[in-house]
């Protein structure tokens, strides 16, 4: 269940990104933004076909579509391929606006730079960094890590 600390994440996300390309690229970005980073994203993520994926946030962003807050724009890549990009509409620009000067300023400054760092990594590898920190994480968890078998 999507609440209302993970739509002002994503919405915070696409406001301080401006736009994301590409589902994949979505996912691993808040996957590494809450396992590498400790921003305080509730969703859960599973091994997938191309490293971790959220049933809930592919959710929670159909919901944010449908609610018109955000905007999934497909951009065909060949005939058989199609990348799709997020960004805010007006309504998600004008709820973020409206409260993020209520918001953590230091989890405003950390997802800021977090968000920057992030931009900067082509999606390959952004792939193989939230595949090895979700299951770094995942092994300091574990019973055999944690001495609780």
């Amino acid at each position: 269940m999507t609440g209302k600390k993970d739509i002002f994440l994503i919405l915070l996300l696409l406001h301080l990104n401006k736009k994301v390309q590409g589902r994949t690229r979505f996912q691993k970005t808040v996957c590494l933004l809450k396992h590498k980073y400790q921003i305080p994203f509730s969703f859960s993520f599973k091994s997938y076909y191309y490293g971790p994926y959220s049933e809930d946030l592919a959710d929670t962003l159909s919901l944010l579509q449908g609610t018109n807050l955000i905007e999934e724009v497909s951009e065909p890549l060949n005939e058989e391929m199609v990348r799709y990009s997020y960004r805010l509409t007006e309504r998600g620009e004008d709820i973020i606006r409206s409260t993020i000067s209520s918001a953590d300023k230091e989890l405003l400054t950390k997802m800021k730079k977090n968000i920057e760092e992030i931009q900067n990594i082509r999606t390959a590898e952004l792939i193989a960094l939230a595949k090895k920190t979700k299951f770094a994480e995942e092994a300091r968890e574990s019973p055999e890590a944690t001495g609780k078998t």
